[in-house]
């Protein structure tokens, strides 16, 4: 169905190919994972399949791509992508209208298909997707999972012959993953062809014919479910792999396993009580707290399922909302108004895109940078010493977490809140992002993580906090009871 023959790929202007001498094979009907470290050359591989290169992508081209024997070089982009269906890493990119009916009809009435058509086939498509229910929302109304669902929803209104998803997982909760992989299930069963492109690997494990490994832009190796699941601990390091079967908690032989509680630096801490917010004043609150302390003395990881009021939370302790008349903050005993939240605070966004400015990835590290000292150690260690002189937007997706995540370390401020830190990320770097929170943790910053990643909480947080419809529910210091929050 879809074939790669001696593939490479390198980028205009850029010096290293993305991609050399690649293979690969899907037959119809099966689904394959291409995973690897961060730019490692996947999305490459998406580009070159959907068509994106040499449309919108140039570079010098090498190889074979063929659609059922056709190279997908030489059809139009228009016809392409009737063909193929393609969800990207954040799925905001590819939305096109405010509601969702008219997102699902956009591809087809773009076609210039009939209303009659375009309504079975919605139809058929919402059933099959289980959507109905959200078909006269607004786009902007949608939790994170959601608007996934709608993305690959939209993409498969046109009945391609093979879909491509990169990162589909990157930012959704247990439940939402559950309900993807479900999904997938359906569409494999029904004859499409999948390729996915994921670092997190545990969810496909029964749904995967093949894995595709990618190392520096050639194949690392080509794996069946149960050779992959056979892999040494040492060699899933060396190739930057995710867990296919998520560790039990507080493993001990992972390589940054969890810290007991730090006792050994000066404390300081936040509280906050009476904390009520509400987006449409008179509503149910999207926030509601009465009294919480967090501290400098352990990692604390916010938890629940998306549209549980964890990101807003964060937005009311670093000043970006502003919270209920009534509601007090107190960083280190004195209280603190909106101004002073935002001084002391820094929010590394789940979509770090927004707050990624500069031309160059050294001047975004030194923009607002308290500490500007600390930046050959800081880029040595989240590994950017090879990417100072690059434009933010030609990052991967990973590269730019990470340097969201240094400009963080070097702003130096008391408080710092991280959205989702791992989307996007290889087990190298997830690593490397546990190793730099445990950083700014030494330097004596509060640290909160929002994330639905279940193998990075475990080996990076100590304290967990559950939230559900703006209310915090449990506060422990194991996840063994929490899985179902995720």
């Amino acid at each position: 169905m879809l074939s790669g023959k001696n593939i490479s790929f390198i980028y205009e202007d850029a010096v290293q190919p993305s991609l050399e001498h690649v293979d690969m094979e899907v037959g119809k009907g099966q689904l394959l994972v291409i995973t690897g470290k961060s730019g490692c050359g996947k999305t490459t591989i998406s580009r070159i399949v959907n068509g994106l290169i040499p449309e919108l992508y140039e570079g010098e081209l090498e190889g074979h791509c063929l659609l059922d024997g056709t190279e997908t070089i030489d059809q139009p982009i228009y016809q392409l992508s009737r063909r193929v269906g393609s969800v990207f890493q954040n799925p905001k990119t590819q939305f096109f209208t405010t509601d969702v009916r008219s997102e699902l009809a956009f591809p087809l009435e773009n076609m210039g298909m009939e209303r009659e058509t375009i309504s079975k086939r919605m139809d058929q498509v919402t059933a099959l997707f289980g959507i109905e229910r959200l078909l006269d929302r607004s786009m902007f109304s949608l939790s994170g999972g959601e608007k996934q669902m709608i993305a690959i929803a939209s993409s498969c209104m046109a009945n391609p012959e093979l879909l491509v998803l990169d990162e589909p997982s990157s930012n959704l909760d247990v439940e939402a993953i559950e309900e993807l992989t479900a999904i997938l299930g359906k569409l494999k069963a029904l004859g499409l062809t999948i390729l996915v492109i994921e670092h997190r690997l545990y969810y496909l494990r029964d749904l995967a014919d093949r894995f595709l490994v990618i190392r520096d832009g050639q194949v690392a190796g080509t794996f069946t479910p149960e050779s992959m699941a056979a892999i040494s601990p040492e060699e899933r390091e060396q190739l930057g792999l995710r867990a296919l079967v998520l560790p039990e908690p507080h493993n001990a032989d992972s390589p940054v396993s969890a810290t007991v509680t730090a006792t050994g630096r000066s404390e300081s801490s936040l509280r906050v009580t009476n904390l009520s917010f509400s987006y449409d004043h008179g509503q149910t609150p999207a926030v509601q707290i009465d009294d919480l302390t967090v501290s400098n003395q352990q990692i604390t990881g916010i938890i629940g399922r998306n549209g549980a009021g964890k990101s807003t939370l964060a937005n009311l302790l670093t000043g970006l909302h502003k919270a209920e008349h009534g509601s007090e903050f107190f960083l280190n005993g004195k209280r603190q108004s909106t101004r002073e939240l935002i001084e002391n605070s820094y929010m590394v966004f789940q979509d770090v895109n927004y707050q990624l400015f500069c031309e160059s990835v050294r001047k975004e590290l030194l923009l607002g940078a308290r500490r500007p000292e600390l930046l050959d150690d800081v880029t040595s260690e989240l590994d950017l010493d090879g990417l100072l002189d690059r434009h933010p937007n030609t990052l991967s997706g990973g590269e730019k977490q990470r340097v969201a995540i240094a400009a963080a370390i070097m702003a130096d401020k008391h408080l710092v809140i991280l959205d989702e830190p791992t989307s996007g990320l290889d087990l190298y770097h997830m690593n490397q992002v546990t190793r730099a929170i445990r950083y700014m943790q030494d330097r004596g910053t509060i640290i909160l993580i929002i994330s639905h990643d279940e193998e990075f909480l475990r080996q990076t947080c100590q304290r967990f906090l559950t939230f559900r419809q703006g209310r915090l529910v449990t506060d422990q210091n194991s996840m063994e009871s929490l899985i179902g929050a995720l």
